[in-house]
This record gives structure tokens, C-alpha cells and sequence, in this order.
């Protein structure tokens, strides 16, 4: 049952991100219709679409990797159970702390099996004690040092596509390059929180707001094309 509502969970957060279209999980609980048994085959092939990819109804979905569906156990619903989940369909996720998983994740498991497997879910603070130095200091550093450089081509740049500006926007783009080719490696991956913080620091480097705000507005419609620096594998 834990597993299970975990990968609900998951559905939810993903509904209202935008991960999941149409919020797909949502209208299948919400579907008074359905009995428990129905309910409980719809939420069987959603998520094996999740764990596989592919159509799911009028739906394309995408593949959902890092073994949260790997297993699909889905109980049969008491009519209780049902209206609790409609309830929690209809709350707003979307600003909650993914790193929770993380948590969900390791209470989930037996806690026998958990101390013989030495499964830790590394809670945030301990995490960014390794990301800040590692991750954020650097790529800020090379960063910090970049903007002068594209200030001064822009500067004096006269109008779109001359040389200067053609210089500033190569070695913009080769910082937004250095981004998405910047990999991070949990060698004792469990839930994934190191990897969705190390995630979410590229993110925000690529977001930074600093003083190059002015150089990065220049080339908005090329960053439209690289929204995803880095793709760590959960």
C-alpha cells in the first residue's frame, strides 16, 4: 500500500506541473462511474504507461524511468479509500518539495530490508553541502567571469547578426552548452534527491539572476531551445 500511494502521490505532483497532460489521474478517480474494480484496472494501465511510454487513451505519455513503477500493485479500493483519493486529486501539488519522495521512498521500505540494503534517503541540507561547493561555486565562478566579456562584445555590437554580436551569442551559447552537457553522478543512488537537487541547481545557474540579465535577454528565443541543461538519470 505504501508503494501505492507513492506512485500517487507522484501522479499528482505530475498533474500539476504538467508532466501528466490532462490531468489524467484526476478524472479517473473523479469518475463516480467507476466501480473498484474499474478504478483499479484504470490506475493498473496508467501507471504501466508510465513505466513504458506510450498512449494512454488520446494521451501520448512519457516514459517515467528510476523504477518508481517498475512494480504495480494496485489494491482493490474500499469506496472510503476512493473518496480519499479524489480528495487528494483535487488539492494543488505543484509546490510541494519533490525531495519528499525521497522520504516517502525510505519509509516505504521494510525496515528490516532497509537496514540490509543500508537504504539512506539524504535529506536536503546534507546534500547541498556537497552541491554548493562542487556544483554551484564553479559553474558561478565561470559564469561571473563571462559577463564582462559578452558585455564588452555587445557593447560594441551596432545591430543584430554583425560579427560582435555573432562572438557574444557563440560564447553565450557555449555557457548554456557547458550546462546541459554537465553530469551528475550518485554512484549509491536511492530516491534520486541528490540527482533532483543537482538538477535543480543547473536550473537555477541558468536562471541566475545577476548582472548578465541584460546579455541573456538578447538571445531569449535561442534559451527557449535549451529549457533542460541536464537530464541526470534518477
Amino acid at each position: 500500500m505504501a508503494h501505492f500511494l507513492t506512485q500517487c502521490l507522484f501522479c499528482f505532483f505530475s498533474e500539476d506541473v504538467g508532466l501528466l497532460p490532462g490531468r489524467l489521474l484526476e478524472g479517473l478517480v473523479n469518475n463516480r462511474r467507476l466501480t473498484s474494480d474499474k478504478l483499479t484496472g484504470g490506475l493498473n494501465d496508467l501507471f504501466t504507461v508510465m513505466r513504458d511510454g506510450g498512449l494512454y487513451g488520446n494521451d501520448d505519455i512519457p516514459w517515467f524511468n528510476g523504477g518508481l513503477f517498475k512494480t504495480i500493485l494496485v489494491p482493490a479500493l474500499s469506496v472510503m479509500e476512493m473518496t480519499e483519493l479524489r480528495n487528494a486529486a483535487s488539492l494543488n501539488w505543484s509546490a510541494i518539495d519533490a525531495s519528499i519522495f525521497g522520504t516517502l521512498f525510505e519509509r516505504g521500505l521494510d525496515p528490516g530490508k532497509r537496514s540490509q540494503l543500508g537504504a539512506h534517503c539524504t535529506d536536503p541540507a546534507t546534500i547541498e553541502r556537497i552541491i554548493e561547493p562542487v556544483l554551484k561555486r564553479p559553474l558561478l565562478q565561470v559564469w561571473e567571469q563571462l559577463i564582462p566579456a559578452l558585455k564588452a562584445l555587445l557593447a560594441k555590437s551596432t545591430k543584430k547578426g554583425e560579427k560582435n554580436y555573432k562572438a557574444a551569442q557563440v560564447r553565450f551559447i557555449g555557457w548554456l552548452d557547458q550546462l546541459k552537457d554537465f553530469r551528475v553522478l550518485d554512484p549509491a543512488c536511492g530516491s534520486g534527491n541528490f540527482l533532483f537537487m543537482g538538477l535543480k541547481a543547473l536550473k537555477d545557474i541558468e536562471h541566475y539572476p545577476d548582472t548578465g540579465k541584460s546579455v541573456r535577454c538578447h538571445y531569449s528565443s535561442r534559451r527557449h531551445h535549451l529549457r533542460h541543461p541536464a537530464q541526470p538519470l534518477p
